[in-house]
């Protein structure tokens, strides 16, 4: 299972530096991921494989 909390702890880390027009909640960040990780796997022809959570089917 891919831990997507870590995954929106770690971007946050490496971009919490730059101006937003809004200033980015912990939410946003684990929807960056979330939406990231759903795209790798349509990229790469697994869509069927994805889940909300991040658990591979």
């Amino acid at each position: 299972m891919t831990d997507m909390e870590k995954l929106a702890q770690e971007l946050k880390q490496r971009t919490e530096w730059q101006d937003t027009p809004v200033e980015l909640v912990a939410e946003d960040y684990l929807e960056i991921v979330r939406q990231a990780v759903r795209h790798l796997y349509v990229m790469t022809g697994r869509y069927t494989q994805y889940s909300e959570d991040g658990s591979i089917a």
